[in-house]
């Protein structure tokens, strides 16, 4: 049955439906309206299944879900676009990207402390990628199974989406099949199960597990506040939670403090008998109530220790005098205790977190920030939250999962998009521009090799910051013109030295036609800068720091515009009709000829070979009219002058 059903979704999934973005939206919001609709009934199956109050039900499991879903919905177009990337010199003409794809079917195997929010989350992150999914939701929360087994179908394409219930056998069978990725949330014991199965067929996984989480208290914080936070995030769901913290360290002079100020906490929280409280949770089977009573063992206990095994119940329990080779110290609790170690300090608590295997999640409690950096600087965990317990959990944009036996991989908002995606790397090149790929065809020589090396070494940097750097420079403009317009109007008495009123505008070598026009407000201002500024009075100052501004932003067009134009143009006609029209729209932006001598050597060399078209070659190229909208080439290197805006 569970080779059919692997079958039946990959037929789907190659049906191509998924691929449209709308179908992806269209199932996830059906998946949300599932949850609106059959809230109280997953409620009460929780309920059955591990004693979680509607509250709970509600806080840990579905409000995260539909906070997943309307961020997969709302980002959906942006996180499947392509991606630009940056770029060398070799492929700055190239289209470089990456590209999402789907991966095809994902199994998606469930765990049972909660069943809805670690089954369904995956399952999002593999909707909003484009894929197929098999689910498979734990067997030990049967009622919470079950459930979804009959809810699912009702909203989601079941071809797509198809529910398998079952245990041990039914896993087994499905691990069998060949899948394009397996998400796993559990144990780390099933979890190699998982990864050896999986290696048969050279699939990748997700393994979300656990491990024993450490909680460092550092003497100098609030101990009301860190205790009441730990007290919380220790025992909900009656400890049964994977990043909930598993043992307190803290030195001995404050270890009595915190168990009353716990003591404190679960008076409040869960009042004189947590059994009868309806906030206290509940182990999940009988062969987990045993296995935690077992951890009793050998513990001075300092706080509750009671049990009622036809509940299910184990009271909230803290153990001091722990020894580091103590039973409980040797595997994940998964239950309602926390033993507290003492260490004489920092160094020691990270000597100890450290000589054991990484955990899924670190906390640290301390009014020092030297304390915190440290912490963070010399451990190594999944995810770590300072002065808080498991809230590193509810934030969308941070990569959820483990390190080392505590997991690989990551999900949570993009990350689940991304973890569940295959980012496909494209390039696409034109067949033009030959002439570049000579460095790497034979006959090689060391020449070539440092052609080479230039252009695949030298990075440019990608679309954004090249947005960012002209958005920059755009700016500074702006304020430069602004300071220039406020000034008061233009007096003859200011007229600029260097050119007399009465003296004759300069010939123009290409039409050879002189200008009688005498000199105008502002025509004292070198380059381009002489016409946008009549009627203005502009200091000499001023002018030079406009001048210098003008040419902060022309001269990354310039090397822009000698890069795209490195080759030869193959017409002489359209280098002299790009020469002619570039120097008459020069003169008509303020140059005097005479000036164009002056500057740094590349681009004197393009302005005066423009300048005499006579002499103008097929590298004679200026890439100012590039830059200025006035020249369009077309792919066959044809040269065309437009009219000047």
């Amino acid at each position: 049955m569970e080779k059919q059903v692997v079958e039946s979704s990959r037929a789907a999934f190659l049906s191509g439906r998924s691929r449209a973005l709308g179908f992806r939206v269209q199932q996830l919001k059906a998946l949300r309206k599932m949850m609106t609709e059959r809230r109280s009934d997953i409620c009460e199956a929780l309920k059955q299944d591990l004693n979680k109050s509607g509250f709970d039900a509600q806080l840990f499991e579905l409000l995260g879900l539909e906070g997943e879903i309307s961020l997969a919905v709302d980002r959906l177009a942006e996180w499947a676009k392509p991606r630009p990337v940056e770029k060398t010199l070799l492929t700055i003409s190239d289209q470089v990207f990456i590209q999402p794809q789907p991966l095809g079917v994902v199994l998606i195997i469930g765990a049972w402390n909660y069943p809805w929010a670690v089954t369904l989350q995956p399952l999002i992150g593999a909707i909003a990628a484009g894929n197929a999914a098999v689910v498979k939701p734990s067997e030990l929360s049967e009622h919470s199974s079950r459930l979804l087994k009959e809810l699912l179908p009702q909203y989601l394409d079941e071809e797509m989406y198809p529910v398998v219930t079952g245990g041990v056998p039914e896993t087994q069978e499905l691990l069998r099949q060949r899948f394009d990725h397996i998400f796993y949330t559990g144990g780390s014991s099933v979890g190699r199960l998982v990864m050896e199965a999986a290696a048969r067929h050279l699939t990748p996984v997700t393994l979300e597990l656990g491990g024993k989480s450490p909680c460092y208290i550092h003497k100098d914080c609030d101990l009301t506040i860190a205790c009441r936070r730990i007290t919380w995030g220790k025992f909900t769901n009656c400890g049964q939670t994977c990043i909930a913290p598993d043992y307190i360290l803290c030195e001995p002079s404050i270890q009595a403090t915190v168990v009353e100020e716990i003591r404190r906490t679960l008076q409040e929280f869960y009042g004189d008998d947590p059994m009868t409280s309806p906030d206290y949770g509940r182990i999940i089977s009988q062969r987990h109530f045993s296995r935690v009573v077992a951890l009793l063992e050998g513990c001075t206990v300092a706080l509750g220790g009671s049990s009622d095994q036809s509940q299910r119940y184990i009271a909230p329990t803290v153990l001091t005098e722990v020894a580091a080779d103590s039973k409980v110290m040797q595997e994940e609790i998964f239950g309602p205790l926390l033993p507290i170690v003492t260490v004489s300090g920092v160094e020691e608590a990270i000597r100890f977190i450290n000589e054991r295997e990484k955990p899924l999640a670190l906390y640290v409690f301390s009014s020092s920030n030297k304390v915190t950096q440290r912490m963070l600087a010399e451990t190594s965990s999944g995810g770590v939250t300072v002065n808080d317990v498991m809230m590193h959990y509810t934030q969308s944009s941070l990569p959820f999962g483990g390190v080392g036996l505590s997991g690989m991989g990551q999900y949570h908002g993009r990350h689940t998009f991304d973890q569940l995606s295959h980012l496909r790397g494209c390039m696409l090149r034109p067949l033009a521009l030959e002439g570049l790929n000579r460095a790497r065809y034979p006959p090689q020589d060391p020449a070539r090799l440092r052609r080479a090396s230039f252009f695949m070494l030298t990075r440019v940097a990608s679309c954004p910051q090249l947005s960012c750097v002209w958005t920059l420079l755009a700016s500074i403009l702006a304020l430069g013109l602004l300071i220039a317009l406020l000034r008061p109007p233009w007096s003859p008495d200011h007229c600029d030295g260097d050119h007399d009123p009465a003296t004759p505008r300069p010939r123009d070598p290409v039409t050879t036609q002189a200008s009688t026009e005498p000199c105008r407000p502002g025509e004292g201002l070198c380059g381009p800068l002489s016409r946008r500024f009549k009627g203005s009075f502009v200091e000499q100052r001023q002018r030079a720091v406009l001048a210098a501004l003008w040419e902060l932003l022309q001269w990354p067009a310039v090397l822009w515009g000698v890069w795209e134009l490195r080759a030869p143009l193959e017409s002489d006609a359209s280098v002299r009709a790009m020469a002619q029209f570039t120097f008459s729209a020069l003169l008509r932006w303020g140059y005097d000829p005479e000036d164009l001598s002056e500057g740094p050597r590349p681009v004197c060399e393009v302005l005066w070979q423009v300048r005499e078209p006579a002499l103008a070659t097929p590298t004679a190229i200026s890439p100012l009219s590039i830059w200025q909208g006035r020249l369009v080439f077309q792919p066959q290197r044809r040269a065309t002058a437009l009219q000047p805006a």
